[in-house]
């Protein structure tokens, strides 16, 4: 211990962030949570008794009452992780539960569910989608589905709300077929949705709502009264995203500039919308005689009845948390920290929805706010300081929203490349320009809620003001559409890669000022060295690895040599193939930087082989990063030219594929691979997905 004490106090008298940073109490349980829900998925309770439910119920309180009473961080830290553990354990055993009833029940004829509608309608594709809270469920005899929420497919309008009979098919929701795939099951329970019913027919029991609905009818009846006096449907779409969270009604070229453009955070709740509501909140009440802490209560008050009436969405959750905790400090006259507030929210909202942790919603909101707090005050320590006032001052507020936004870039970016694969450079200058016109249009529209049935022409004037502003960001946002190098595309970087980033912007963050500069010199040049020397090692002769992919009508086999060549075997028909690459592949190769497409064969029923065109944008891409890190052709088929001899048994479905000196034997009906040395009577065999070491000449 003697030697732990003045090492810690070295490392934050350098870094002196950090030792902040552990000492902030809900921060410590923030990190402790995700710990525990990212080790829950990793295990699951085996079939268990009454008994064994009981003893994780009392650990879980155990340890939660310990990690709330105790000051000692560390046993705090296993407190909350043990608990946040037990809690998805326990939360999962329900889930299974249900998921077993469901499809124990799943050959009933029909399912009738009754409940009451707790979310707005939404139609697609001759659909209604709505959110069901149950009251019961035919199928449902041990109760679990119980006052639980359920997402209804209908072909029949339902009304706004009120209860519901419904008739159709109850289904559990689909687990991913592959590894990248879009995951339904974690979506819907991210939202506390635990089932699906599709309904070919329903029964309006009650249609009387209460105090609460009919609040929230009249209000948004003023919002969509005062949405069509906006001429553009894209101006009406963008503010039914921004302030109503309904963002079906968006186009898809919206969505792309958009997105592409680096200002798509625009579109979804977030801080800037409640900020923007608590300012014109004490705005308005600054005209009137009320005193300071009337206009906090009746500031939080409108923002929690918002909360309540788009729901609990994360960042909007977080945002109304946060500001909570700041204005009650004002009012106790006590000091808030913001990584404390932002601890907090994150804890208390994981508590409500573990699975939260692995969407990119969740992560891409908590990501932003924590890197704007702890790096752009970083940031705006760097700005010029000007002899003449006035311009000064301008160049200290651009500097400073620049500040904001890459500093906001640079703690999303392995985010953003993890989940989507690219990056918005125009993005860091469009949102100086964005989000202050945002802010214009978004007072200007509240402006109009209020004079809407006040003052008309005012209401129009601030119509107008919102609808130019909206126009300037859709300019704004479309020209990135011309700019070659507005966004970049990128494979996901090795674990390696991001572990390094994140420990450089770390310390950039943490450490102290006086030592910021030389750190940099060091660090930048160690950073850059060690990124292409993991691609080039990364880039030696690798194993012979065979996945299979599923999709709904067929599957695919995709052989990746050592070379890191991709060859994809497809019995089925182009569409099916076509099909597995867009929604599985592809994001398979992404998640392997250099892995590349290199032939796609479709095999048919009379045993032979055709080579379908490889898609050029991925295989173009992943080239450039083949010639980046020197690849070594020399692998597992020596002969470039003639690598393989296929042959396909159309009556078995077996894929047989021969080198030189060895042989690799598939089938498309199951999960087993055969591999051999020809000559030889050593056969190994392997379970999807199989690693072989290749035979070297």
């Amino acid at each position: 211990m003697k030697y732990i004490r003045p090492m810690f106090d070295s490392v934050s008298g350098i870094f002196p962030g950090l030792a902040l940073w552990i000492r902030l109490p809900a921060l410590i349980s923030w990190s402790a949570v995700s710990c525990g829900i990212i080790i829950s998925t990793h295990f699951q309770l085996p079939e268990h008794t009454l008994s064994l439910y009981i003893i994780v119920l009392i650990t879980a309180t155990a340890s939660v009452t310990i990690a709330l009473f105790t000051r000692f961080l560390p046993l705090r830290f296993i407190g909350f992780l043990i608990f946040a553990s037990a809690l998805c354990f326990l939360r999962q055993d329900q889930q299974n539960k249900i998921i077993r009833e469901i499809t124990v029940n799943q050959n009933e004829t029909q399912t009738i569910v009754t409940g009451s509608i707790v979310s707005l309608p939404v139609k697609k594709f001759n659909t209604y989608k709505f959110i069901l809270k149950t009251t019961s469920v035919s199928l449902d005899s041990a109760g679990l589905l119980r006052s639980k929420n359920i997402l209804c497919l209908t072909p029949t309008v339902p009304p706004l709300n009120g209860t519901l009979r419904l008739y159709g098919k109850l289904q559990p929701a689909k687990k991913r077929l592959n590894r990248y795939d879009f995951d339904e099951s974690v979506f819907l329970m991210s939202n506390g949705i635990r089932a699906k019913m599709v309904s070919d027919s329903m029964i309006v029991l009650s249609q009387t709502p209460n105090l609460f609905e009919k609040t929230e009818q009249v209000f948004r009846n003023r919002v969509i009264s005062v949405l069509d006096h906006f001429r553009e449907d894209s101006h009406r779409a963008i503010l039914l995203a921004a302030f109503l969270n309904e963002r079906e009604y968006l186009s898809s070229d919206v969505n792309a500039s958009f997105r592409k453009s680096g200002i798509f955070h625009l579109l979804s709740i977030s801080g800037l919308h409640a900020g923007m509501l608590i300012g014109a909140t004490y705005m308005i009440l600054s005209l009137f005689p009320v005193n300071i802490t009337l206009k906090h209560i009746i500031s939080l008050l409108l923002l929690w009845l918002y909360q309540l009436f788009i729901g609990f969405i994360p960042s909007l959750f977080r945002a109304t948390l946060m500001a909570t905790l700041i204005i009650v400090s004002l009012l106790f006259q006590k000091k808030n920290y913001s990584l404390q507030s932002l601890g907090l929210a994150g804890t208390v909202w994981l508590l409500i929805s573990p699975e939260s942790l692995f969407m990119p919603g969740y992560q891409l909101s908590f990501a932003a706010t924590f890197g704007i707090i702890v790096l752009s005050p970083v940031f705006s320590r760097l700005c010029p300081q000007l002899q003449i006032p006035a311009f000064n001052a301008l160049v200290s507020n651009l500097f400073s929203s620049f500040s904001i936004s890459f500093a906001g870039f640079l703690s999303t970016a392995p985010i953003l490349l993890y989940h989507f694969g690219s990056l918005s450079l125009y993005g860091l200058v469009a949102n100086l320009a964005a989000v202050s016109l945002m802010s214009v249009c978004m007072w200007s529209f509240f402006a109009s809620l209020i004079f809407e049935s006040l003052i008309q022409p005012l209401s129009q004037l601030a119509v107008f003001s919102s609808s130019f502003t909206l126009d300037l960001i859709c300019r704004v946002a479309e020209m990135s559409n011309h700019i070659s190098l507005s966004e970049l595309v990128l494979p996901v970087p090795h674990p390696e890669i991001t572990v390094c980033f994140i420990l450089l912007v770390t310390a950039v963050a943490a450490i102290k000022k006086t030592h910021l500069k030389l750190f940099l010199i060091y660090a930048l040049p160690v950073f850059f060295l060690i990124t292409p020397l993991s691609l080039l090692l990364r880039s030696l002769p690798d194993t012979v690895q065979i996945e299979r992919f599923y999709g709904k009508k067929g599957s695919v086999t995709a052989v990746k040599w050592p070379h890191r060549g991709v060859w994809l075997y497809c019995a089925d028909d182009e569409k099916v193939c076509s099909s597995i690459y867009e929604y599985s592949i592809r994001n398979w190769i992404r998640h392997h930087p250099l892995f590349f497409l290199e032939r796609v064969c479709l095999l048919d029923k009379a045993g032979t082989s055709s080579d379908l065109p490889v898609p050029q944008t991925d295989n173009r891409q992943q080239n450039k990063f083949a010639r980046f890190a020197g690849f070594n052709l020399r692998s597992f088929f020596p002969d470039k030219n003639e690598p393989y001899n296929c042959h396909f048994l159309s009556e078995t479905g077996i894929i047989r594929l021969e080198a030189a000196n060895t042989w690799v034997h598939l089938n498309s009906k199951d999960t087993v691979v055969f591999w051999g040395v020809k000559g030889s009577a050593d056969t190994l065999k392997r379970q999807f997905p199989a690693v072989l070491r290749a035979d070297y000449d």
